[in-house]
């Protein structure tokens, strides 16, 4: 091969790795700027921080919701304490609370209201209800709140699932993240966004609700382990949205199975 033909060679080669090297940029420019995706097997956890972050919301809270029935016999104010007490041995020695204790001729119970040891806002009520028809239930509510970090939804979720265990009981968990958007989103925007949000996680959009500052959509999205049924269907990711025009800002709610919030 002569000189010119081996000069022509090497440019044609130079020419064809940049142009493989420029596919290759493209290509991971175009992969990086796709939404996030959850594998629809994983941990529900995941699957809920992938939604958040890919709505583009600024995080402002997450909480935990738990509650369900201990037992159906009629609990003294000692036996509701104990229970209590139980609930505390998981929520830290250095739990800043405050607490109420009731009983009438119906109903016996504590109420507490405070923060964890780790940080987490805790609002917590044991009661036993009597009726006049001679049945009794006790049961267990408690709100796990974490307002910094996006990553506490493993962490958060867990301590509400090991208080129900302490305390002898079965409860249900929802999750509820939160955060805004600094700016009012048109009907138009806030409809890509959940359809968005839902798409990053492998769900479907199956209902829905909409006014002129309101926006809530329901669906299903594969690996979330709580549903409802609404309409004959499955649900167990809802996405609310309305506008705060006090602060010029559209609010943003991630629940599942549903948003438990007033909004």
């Amino acid at each position: 091969m002569d000189s010119t033909k081996r000069r022509f060679w090497n440019k044609k080669m130079m020419l064809l790795i940049a142009a493989v090297m420029l596919i290759v940029i493209l290509l991971a420019i175009a992969v990086y700027f796709l939404p996030r995706t959850a594998e629809t097997t994983g941990e529900a956890d995941d699957i809920l921080i992938t939604a958040f972050e890919n709505s583009g919301a600024v995080f402002s809270g997450v909480t935990a919701q738990s509650w369900g029935t201990l037992d159906a016999t009629a609990k003294t104010l000692d036996d509701i304490k104990a229970l209590y007490e139980k609930a505390i041995e998981v929520l830290g020695d250095q739990l800043s609370v405050e607490t109420t204790t009731y009983k009438d001729d119906y109903n016996v119970g504590i109420t507490a209201e405070g923060t964890t040891d780790d940080g987490y806002a805790v609002d917590l009520v044991i009661q036993s209800i009597s009726s006049t028809e001679g049945t009794t239930e006790t049961y267990l509510i408690v709100n796990l709140t974490e307002d910094q970090d996006l990553a506490a939804v493993p962490a958060i979720g867990k301590k509400a699932e090991t208080l129900f265990e302490a305390v002898g009981g079965d409860g249900e968990t929802s999750m509820l993240l939160s955060g805004e958007f600094n700016t009012i989103l048109s009907m138009d925007e806030k409809k890509s966004v959940a359809s968005l949000v839902f798409h990053s996680v492998g769900g479907e959009i199956l209902e829905g609700v909409e006014n002129e500052t309101y926006l809530s959509q329901s669906g299903y999205c594969p690996g979330l382990p709580r549903s409802v049924t609404s309409n004959d269907q499955s649900i167990n990711m809802q996405i609310a949205m309305f506008d705060n025009e006090v602060l010029d800002e559209t609010c943003f709610y991630l629940g599942s199975p549903l948003v438990f919030s007033e909004y």
